[in-house]
């Protein structure tokens, strides 16, 4: 089994974790049950947007906050217009070092190439997770 969730990790360019992976297996072998067939389809929905164009609206100052466990935290917010509507595209924590911040200018578009979306409390959050890249619409890295 663990070489079939190698090669099931290979086959997503190493997009999906072993949870998900396995989860596939389960799938295409037909010994899935039908909510854990829904748990993977929305992990899937979430996980793949291969590359989407947004407008940037908005970028906010990285700031504090504080945990739920009370350490402190920092967050970068960019408002931007995705597919007729606002979201906020979020860099937390080390991402923010990694952010070409130059290249981030209201009414720029963007490229936004694997990354997660999520409804949070505050609407659709768009995040780059592990895999996740943000360019410029000329090529310039934002983020990888």
């Amino acid at each position: 089994m663990e070489d079939e969730v190698k090669e099931k990790i290979e086959q997503f360019g190493g997009l999906i974790d072993e949870q998900t992976a396995r989860m596939l297996i389960e799938y295409e072998r037909g010994a899935m049950t039908p909510d854990k067939r829904e748990k993977l389809k929305a992990k899937l929905d979430k996980s793949f947007n291969s590359k989407e164009e947004a407008l940037v609206l908005e970028v906010n100052e990285p700031h504090r906050y504080r945990r739920r466990d009370g350490t402190d935290g920092t967050v970068l917010s960019i408002k931007i217009f995705i597919e007729g509507r606002e979201a906020s595209l979020t860099f937390w924590d080390s991402q923010i070092e990694k952010v070409c911040m130059k290249y981030l200018v209201g009414g720029s578009k963007l490229h936004l190439i694997n990354c997660h979306r999520t409804e949070g409390r505050y609407g659709l959050q768009i995040n780059t997770g592990k895999g996740g890249i943000v360019a410029t619409d000329s090529g310039e890295i934002i983020y990888k």
